[in-house]
């Protein structure tokens, strides 16, 4: 009878999750906290707009509270999504970081860099660059599939070179 061998890995994300879906959840966390900073911003804007006169406001179940309460307690729960977004943001991008730096110098690398790594919109770095937004979201879809590439290697050399240990060789 064969003995099954099953192979452990050796990082702590297991199972991997694939790049292409890393890539999309870093460019949606980067617009979530974008979206959330605006909200911030308005929400103090609109505090400091009402004057500083206590307008009864309904909040809940038929708690008042002021406008300048409630953008404050607004303020604070859009804060508190934002930092869980930028740890789940330097998560990824510990193993994205790599890839983009092992990409050859130049525009794909610097237009990946800014967006996927910083989180810059497409029309900025168009602009930036001297680029049509177009030409941008092409280099960035090339970049991406280039360090899909480089990625599925890199997992099939750690799948090949990882220890084997077999479940019954106690016996």
């Amino acid at each position: 009878m064969k003995e099954e061998k099953t192979v452990i890995p050796t990082d702590s994300s297991w199972p991997p999750i694939p790049l292409e879906d890393m890539l999309d959840r870093v460019d949606d966390i980067h617009r979530a906290i974008t979206r959330a900073i605006g909200r911030i911003e308005y929400l103090k804007m609109s505090a400091y707009k009402a004057n500083s006169t206590l307008t009864p406001v309904k909040y809940g179940r038929g708690v008042e509270r002021s406008r300048i309460e409630y953008a404050v307690l607004e303020c604070d729960a859009e804060r508190w999504g934002i930092g869980e977004l930028k740890k789940e943001l330097e998560e990824h991008l510990q193993i994205i970081r790599p890839l983009v730096q092992r990409l050859p110098a130049g525009v794909m690398r610097a237009v990946a860099t800014q967006r996927i790594l910083d989180g810059v919109p497409c029309g900025i770095i168009g602009r930036r660059m001297h680029f049509s937004r177009s030409h941008v979201y092409r280099l960035v879809g090339q970049a991406s599939q280039r360090m899909i590439e480089m990625y599925n290697r890199d997992m099939q050399k750690k799948e090949n070179h990882a220890p084997l240990l077999s479940g019954d060789s106690a016996r």
